[in-house]
């Protein structure tokens, strides 16, 4: 009995690392040599024909869900979406009890100092996927992209999450707000902040004017 529940501990660790390790993997593709990939198109009939990280769509292999700095010399990143959910910044239902890593959500470090991202805790570098661990956050000092192929515009990349942008269409997943690709999620919870303080300070300034009309009834 004993060595069957060792057994079973060990198989589902192993199962858990294993998926674990699949969040994020790595390519030999740069940002720099797939946004010159439009010239020379792999034609493909299935997906088994295409390099890791892309698909086969109409005779065509698609790049797909790539994370990516902006240097020549910075592999990017296939992003297991069926896994971690960039709309939420989090594991998805179905792989919530598993350990994420590296972790994936990254701030800037001027986000981190003026507290406006924050991420998992993380205790050294490797914690992260972006290879820095700031004031126990995940961070980065360069802007992560995510890369994706589209059939009618080529292979395109935008701001990843939490990156600095100027415009919504800037960021990959998220809206512009603030300077800063920021998820929906956080934009709808900043809005409902900032309504309850807006109907807080009407509830006052009412209670404080009709307190000043009670009182000075009172007076005459």
């Amino acid at each position: 009995m004993i060595h069957y529940l060792l057994f079973s501990f060990f198989l589902l660790n192993s199962i858990t690392q294993t998926i674990s390790q699949n969040i994020l993997i790595s390519t030999n593709y740069t940002k720099f040599k797939l946004s010159d990939s439009d010239s020379n198109r792999v034609i493909c009939t299935e997906n088994t024909d295409c390099p890791f990280g892309s698909f086969c769509n109409e005779n065509l292999c698609l790049f797909n869900s790539l994370l990516c700095y902006d240097r020549e010399d910075a592999n990017c990143m296939y992003l297991n979406e069926t896994i971690w959910d960039p709309f939420k910044e989090k594991l998805r239902d179905d792989f919530k009890n598993i350990q994420e890593i590296p972790l994936i959500k990254t701030c800037t470090i001027d986000e981190i100092i003026e507290k406006k991202c924050e991420t998992k805790k993380c205790y050294e570098n490797k914690d992260c996927f972006s290879g820095l661990c700031y004031s126990g956050y995940c961070a980065t000092k360069e802007t992560i992209y995510y890369c994706k192929d589209y059939n009618s515009i080529g292979f395109t990349c935008k701001s990843f999450n939490n990156m600095k942008c100027l415009k919504n269409s800037d960021c990959s997943h998220t809206f512009c707000n603030n300077s800063f690709c920021t998820p929906s999620y956080l934009v709808d919870y900043t809005n409902i902040k900032n309504s309850i303080r807006i109907i807080l300070l009407i509830l006052c300034s009412l209670y404080l004017v009709n307190k000043y009309i009670k009182n000075k009834k009172r007076g005459t």
